[in-house]
């Protein structure tokens, strides 16, 4: 990510494929789809604003212009968990996004705090559709392509971690309840064991272990959002929320 002045003379995001320039023929496929979903559906429904920038003379992908936010959910975390009412303010406009997405076919499949843009004007955006499922990123991809190591550790749901992964909306769901939990706590639902090996922990998840309770960490926070977690969180996605805009409906008032 670079910063720079835009055309008009702002000072804007710019997300670049790679730093040194190269880069697979996969990872220029995703990078070029992304910028169409952002020019396509960003803008709107807390959905960042990004659009590709094409570089003359030049066959390879330009940059991707976004919207500027000076730190992110997880920076805004990093000392301490948010308010329990700021938290559902914040998991609300995220929900949002999400239901847009889903709404046009496209699975986020990387939901976390440093992907929630805390902007300026007190708005959230949903960044980064690097690695979301929609029908444009197979486009040109050989044949025999598997994708693998989809999500980020802690923060995936257990049916993206397994081995083919299988992406629906839930895993969206399962995402934004995590999120939801580290925003309140500081801690994850699943934290790595002592003397656990990334990969060993990666085996664990995929088998959809049950969550910490977010009920039992002594915090004091109202039943329905520990109720409204736990179902997001739930390993069988066919027990979470059914949309995005479901989980939203169940969210305490703030």
């Amino acid at each position: 990510m670079w910063l720079a002045k835009s055309a008009a003379g702002h000072l804007a995001a710019f997300k670049v494929l790679t730093a040194d320039g190269r880069a697979r023929p996969d990872q220029v496929i995703r990078f070029e789809a992304e910028g169409r979903l952002l020019a396509r559906l960003g803008g709107s429904h807390h959905l960042v604003t990004g659009k590709p920038v094409p570089i003359a003379g030049s066959t390879d992908p330009g940059p991707i212009a976004l919207d500027l936010a000076d730190e992110s959910l997880a920076d805004r975390i990093e000392p301490r968990p948010l308010p329990w009412r700021l938290a559902v303010l914040v998991i609300r406009q995220v929900l949002d996004a999400t239901a847009w997405l889903h709404a046009n076919g496209v699975i986020h499949r990387d939901i976390k705090p440093s992907n929630v843009l805390m902007m300026e004007d007190g708005t959230v955006r949903l960044a980064d559709l690097g690695v979301a499922a929609h029908g444009d990123p197979p486009r040109g991809l050989p044949d025999d392509w598997i994708e693998e190591e989809i999500g980020t550790l802690g923060y995936a749901a257990p049916e993206l971690l397994a081995v083919p992964a299988t992406a629906t909306p839930a895993v969206d769901i399962y995402s934004v309840g995590v999120t939801l939990f580290e925003a309140v706590s500081r801690r994850l639902p699943h934290p790595m064991l002592d003397g656990e090996t990334e990969a060993e922990h990666r085996v664990r998840l995929a088998d959809g272990p049950a969550p910490l309770s977010l009920g039992a960490l002594g915090l004091d926070l109202p039943a329905a959002l520990v109720e409204v977690t736990a179902r997001a969180l739930a390993p069988d996605p066919a027990e979470r929320f059914p949309s995005a805009a479901a989980m939203a409906a169940s969210l305490p008032t703030a």
